[in-house]
C-alpha cells in the first residue's frame, strides 16, 4: 500500500510539473504577442526618422514571439502525450 501511495505522490508530482511548465510556456507566449502588438502600434505610429527603427523592434518582438509559440507548443505536445500514455492515473493526479 505504501508503495502504491508513493507511486500515486510521485505521478502526482509529475503532472502537476507538466501542468505547471504549459502554464508558464502560456503566460511567456502570451506576453510576447502583447509585445508583438505594443512593438506593431509603435512602428504604425512612428514618423520616418523612427520608422525602420521601430520597424526592427517589431521584427525582433515577432521572433521572440514566435520562440515562445515553439516553447508553448512543445510544452502541449509534452503533457498530452503524458496524459495519453497513463490518461487515468495522470490525469486523476493532475486534479
Amino acid at each position: 500500500m505504501a508503495r502504491l501511495l508513493s507511486s500515486e505522490k510521485r505521478d502526482q508530482a509529475a503532472a502537476t510539473a507538466l501542468v505547471d511548465e504549459l502554464v508558464k510556456r502560456y503566460d511567456g507566449w502570451r506576453d510576447a504577442a502583447a509585445g508583438v502588438r505594443e512593438a506593431y502600434h509603435i512602428w504604425r505610429a512612428a514618423d520616418e526618422p523612427n520608422a525602420a527603427t521601430a520597424f526592427g523592434a517589431y521584427s525582433v518582438a515577432l521572433d521572440r514571439e514566435e520562440h515562445a509559440a515553439g516553447l508553448l507548443k512543445l510544452a502541449s505536445e509534452t503533457v498530452s502525450g503524458a496524459f495519453a500514455a497513463t490518461p487515468e492515473r495522470l490525469l486523476s493526479a493532475a486534479l
